[in-house]
């Protein structure tokens, strides 16, 4: 693999690359008090019932390391173990959103917004897709309302406040 990481079904591992990239950015794939140092390796073991997991935790890695093409793979394959995963399917469609393709991400984002209504961070993330993607996906009035709903629901959100703002002034 490249930028250093080294892994395995059973045994996930990780080989840092700099010091300054350790527990933080993985966002849950390690613990938050390990603190690793360049060359450093991790092994998170996982059973062997839990490939899904092993390919989001994974993905987030990559994800981080902006290796978005390898990072959709795993994500793909943490979705064929467990098509239920609503996390992988949000992280595949932020993925899919920054390699241009948004038709995809608006999709996963759909069906993350079927399962769980009340996720505002979805609702805002598809807003934003359907008001500065593509100019044929955009929908400023469905935008509008997907984003006011965020703000209402997390009115601290910086994110969401500058979507429901560009809404506002795309629905004017």
């Amino acid at each position: 693999l490249s930028d250093g990481l080294v892994w395995t079904y059973q045994n996930f591992t990780i080989r840092v690359r700099a010091a300054n990239q350790a527990s933080a950015w993985v966002q849950g794939a390690l613990p938050a008090t390990v603190a690793l140092a360049e060359g450093d390796t991790v092994a998170i073991e996982l059973g062997p019932n839990q490939p899904a997991l092993a390919h989001l935790r994974r993905a987030r890695i990559l994800e981080s390391f902006e290796s978005l093409a390898e990072c959709l793979d795993d994500l793909n394959r943490s979705l064929e173990s467990d098509p239920a995963s609503l996390e992988a399917r949000r992280l595949r469609a932020s993925v899919l959103d920054r390699l241009g393709r948004e038709e995809e991400a608006i999709r996963d984002l759909e069906r993350v917004l079927d399962e769980s209504p009340d996720d505002h961070n979805s609702a805002e993330a598809l807003a934003w897709i359907l008001l500065t993607g593509a100019q044929d996906l955009r929908e400023p009035a469905r935008a509008f309302d997907l984003s006011h709903a965020a703000v209402a629901a997390n009115p601290a959100s910086a994110n969401a406040q500058r979507t429901y703002g560009l809404a506002c002034y795309r629905t004017n």
